[in-house]
């Protein structure tokens, strides 16, 4: 069952994901910003709108509340820290709103492996110094552009590979299940509330995503291949949905529980990078302007 205590509504906007690279020992420039690029306007995702349920009538009932043409850029910054450094303190969480999901949604996600975050540009100083202390800290470069109607997706577990993994439902039951040749990746919903221009509204799932091994096969020049297709098991038991208002962004990082083999979170979370274990941050920054002006001047999170 999916928590939220958000009533909003939904106007038009674009969106545009990109994630901020680095390299071990960068110095204290590693954390640079992504470079903003923009992305076609696109009708905010129907699957958005159902998680806050009457937002569309409300919309279509009040002449006042027309969608607005905007545009919402997404810095998205990947760091990559030792095993511990992050799900065994709690200097960064210091920093951070935890708040911001229900308590018991909050307790259900720190159980499967997850902990999730706000903070305010004012926060990120002391986290950055944080993060540059952890010995061995990295992050791996990625851009992705939104196209069309869809969510954002941000890809966890490029490399495809076989994996078994367990979660805890609400109800407390334990379910699991193996995915051959699977990655995980973050799947963002978006929207704007048109009473709250500067907000964004976040709702996120994480999905395993599998080739589809009974899809057929089909002629082409090239001889007979498969067909390409993949089926995703979207791990709903794991979404949650945010506000991020202006100024702030949001964490999802590892929880103490992350260490459990086999758990949700230590599958999204936790990789071996060149024979060490490493945990993942991602921090998440949207930021809304109107079509035709540029960006704000506000600095995202690794700027």
């Amino acid at each position: 069952m999916r928590h939220s205590r958000h009533r909003v509504w939904w106007g038009v906007l674009s969106g545009v994901l990109s994630l901020g690279g680095c390299a071990p020992g960068a110095g204290s420039g590693w954390l640079a910003g992504p470079r903003p690029t923009s992305a076609p306007a696109v009708r905010t995702s129907p699957a958005v709108v159902a998680a806050f349920p009457g937002a569309a009538a409300d919309l279509a009932g009040s002449p006042s509340l027309r969608p607005v043409l905007l545009q919402v850029r997404f810095d998205v910054l990947r760091a990559c820290v030792p095993v511990g450094e992050v799900s065994k303190s709690g200097k960064i969480w210091n920093h951070l709103d935890e708040d911001v999901v229900p308590a018991d949604w909050a307790a259900h996600l720190r159980r499967n492996g997850i902990r999730i975050g706000r903070g305010t540009s004012s926060s990120w100083a002391p986290i950055r110094a944080i993060l540059e202390a952890a010995r061995g800290t990295r992050c791996q470069p990625e851009s992705l552009i939104t196209r069309g109607s869809g969510p954002l997706i941000l890809q966890i577990s490029p490399r495809p590979r076989d994996q078994t993994l367990f979660l805890y439902r609400p109800d407390g039951g334990l379910v699991g299940a193996t995915f051959a040749a699977s990655t995980n990746v973050i799947r963002i919903e978006y929207g704007v509330p048109p009473t709250e221009l500067d907000s964004v509204a976040l709702s996120i799932t994480p999905e395993v995503r599998q080739q589809d091994i009974d899809a057929g096969w089909r002629v082409t020049p090239h001889g007979v291949i498969r067909n390409p297709t993949e089926a995703a098991r979207a791990l709903r038991e794991l979404a949650f949905d945010v506000i991020v208002p202006p100024d702030h962004f949001i964490l999802i990082g590892p929880s103490p529980q992350s260490e459990k083999q086999l758990l949700a979170g230590r599958a999204l979370l936790v990789d071996t990078i060149d024979g060490q274990e490493f945990e993942s941050l991602f921090f998440i920054t949207p930021r809304v302007f109107r079509v035709g002006t540029p960006p704000t001047a506000t600095q995202p999170v690794g700027g």
